[in-house]
Order: structure tokens, then sequence, then C-alpha cells
């Protein structure tokens, strides 16, 4: 008898994903006192004493429940504009506006709509970097050039202006994808090298 085929492939677990069940196997749980998570927003401390107040309970009417609008909500994304001109755009000659926001709930999403706006270019990104850019840009292949750029340690990771100039020379990149602090090993980009 023929070995029926898979059609699921196995997709490991990544980044935050990959450590919590990594932990899990050593015992780790939520709210345990001998653990403590110490990736996004932990470790949970509960209420700030100079901070407002948490929501503990929402209420949703009917209509809460539909999509909202395709170019997102008008007023957050203003807010959100106005926020960023007023912390780092103060002496710009330009300010963001609203139609230079998009919101979107979660880095993956928000790279997904970006890589899909983008035409047919020759895309780069660093190694190691934040682990969704492999499979994100892998659905992009299609179409779009993909080079990854490997760093490690004996360059502390970090992908110089000279070396980054060079590759993107030598291999036409238009585009960029790159987490700065790097979302792995903590790398930054600032100063001189930023510029």
């Amino acid at each position: 008898m023929a070995k029926k085929q898979a059609i699921f492939r196995e997709v490991p677990y990544m980044g935050v994903f990959h450590v919590m069940a990594e932990a899990a196997k050593f015992g780790y749980r939520n709210g345990r006192p001998d653990w403590c998570n110490l990736g996004q927003g932990q470790p949970e401390v509960g209420r700030i004493e100079v901070s407002p107040s948490r929501l503990s309970w929402i209420t949703l009417e009917p209509h809460d429940h539909a999509y909202g609008p395709v170019v997102g909500i008008q007023e957050l994304r203003e807010s959100v504009a106005e926020h960023y001109n007023r912390l780092y755009r103060v002496d710009a000659d330009s300010r963001y506006r609203k139609e230079n926001v998009s919101i979107a709930s979660g880095g993956r999403v928000m790279l997904s709509r970006i890589l899909t706006t983008l035409a047919d270019v020759n895309i780069g990104h660093r190694v190691p970097d934040y682990s969704a850019y492999e499979d994100l840009l892998g659905y992009q292949r299609h179409r779009m050039k993909v080079l990854a750029v490997p760093t490690g340690p004996n360059e502390s990771f970090a992908l110089s202006p000279s070396h980054f100039n060079e590759v993107v020379k030598a291999n036409k990149l238009q585009a960029f994808l790159l987490s700065n602090p790097c979302n792995t090993t903590g790398q930054v980009v600032r100063g001189a090298d930023l510029k």
C-alpha cells in the first residue's frame, strides 16, 4: 500500500514561542513564583502607582464586532502621528500626518502588509534577526529577490555601514529589512552608524 503524502509541513516554534515551549519543558508555568518571564511586557508587576488604572472590564456593543474601516480609525492614526511629531520631529522640516501611519495588531501582520505593498524589488535582511523575516520574505520569493546577509559573533552581530553599503551595491538592493534593536541579539544601531 502506498504511503500517504503529508499535506502539512512541520513548522517549528520561533522567537518567544520557542523560548516559552522550551522553558515549559523545565517546569515554567505562568504565575509560578520560582520563575520569571523577562519577555515582552514582563514581568507582570500589577498596578504601578504613577500610571493610569488598567482596564479590567469593557462593554462591547453589537456594532463593535464589525470590521473596522479599511484605512483604520482616523482619530487613532492622527493621534499616533501627533505623538510621533511631538517626540521625534520637533525640529524637522516635515511633519507626519495620519496618511503616514498604519496600525496593525502585531509585528507580523504589519510586516506582511508592508511587504505586499512593495514592488518586485531586491530586498535584503540581516541574519540573525527577527525570526519571522524568513517566513514573511519566503511568501514573496515568487516576485522578489531575497538576500540574507549573515552576521556573526566576530562582528558582534552588527552590520557595519561599510559592509551594508557593499552588500547594497553588489546586489542592487532596493530595500532592506532589519529590526533595531535586533530582535534576538539585542544589537543596536545608533549614532553615526544609524545616520
